[in-house]
């Protein structure tokens, strides 16, 4: 529902299945027969009906009365807001995008998909058809061996498909303040997993040096 706001209408309805009939009001009833009574168990708007409302609407709003304003005048207002909230979360991660690229344009290829680079301050993942792992040239060889580790357990995980998902999804209901916060939980716990697989498979000794490691890049 949160990834398609949008109502889908079709003509298909269980309603069609259920005996109907007209009635003078333009009304269509829908009858429940259950061997006891047949009064009608749901009764439905049809075209006639509904003009037949606005035409008495119309002329209710004609006369000389003070009427206030239904949610529908409000609406287009409302849209205009959403939408710039939209893309104003679209621009910003367009523009870090871009910011990231221009980082790594001077990047030396480490290994198949790793590449080392002097201005990030932090090992990052960029793509996501086909990511590559950008770390910092200034780790050792422990550091970046830990790192590294971390970075391809985000990969198994497909976590650089999952995030951004997460982001146009917080970018759609920016004014959702639970959207906020399961985007912050949702990175949060990206990292715990990884840092959970990595260290699993770690003895204690190495265990030690792959959290020092995260934490000298964290710092």
């Amino acid at each position: 529902l949160l990834l398609c706001p949008v109502r889908i209408e079709s003509d298909f309805s269980a309603y069609n299945l259920a005996p109907a009939s007209l009635t003078q009001s333009g009304a269509v009833e829908y009858v429940r027969y259950n061997g006891k009574s047949e009064k009608p168990s749901l009764v439905w708007q049809t075209p006639q009906r509904a003009e037949a409302a606005a035409q008495a609407e119309t002329a209710a709003a004609a006369q000389p009365s003070v009427r206030t304003k239904t949610h529908t005048e409000y609406l287009p207002p409302l849209m205009r807001i959403w939408a710039a909230g939209v893309s104003a979360m679209l621009l910003y991660a367009l523009i870090s995008w871009l910011r990231l690229r221009r980082m790594t344009a001077a990047s030396l290829r480490l290994q198949e998909n790793v590449f080392l680079c002097d201005e990030l301050p932090s090992p990052f993942i960029l793509g996501v058809l086909r990511p590559k792992i950008f770390l910092p040239s200034e780790l050792n060889d422990t550091q970046r061996a830990a790192v590294l580790a971390h970075e391809r357990a985000h990969l198994a995980r497909r976590d650089q498909v999952w995030k951004p998902l997460g982001f146009v999804l917080l970018s759609v209901h920016w004014f959702n303040p639970l959207l906020w916060l399961g985007y912050i939980l949702l990175c949060r716990d990206m990292e715990y997993a990884c840092d959970e697989a990595v260290l699993r498979d770690l003895e204690e000794p190495d265990k030690r040096a792959y959290s020092q490691a995260l934490l000298n890049c964290a710092g």
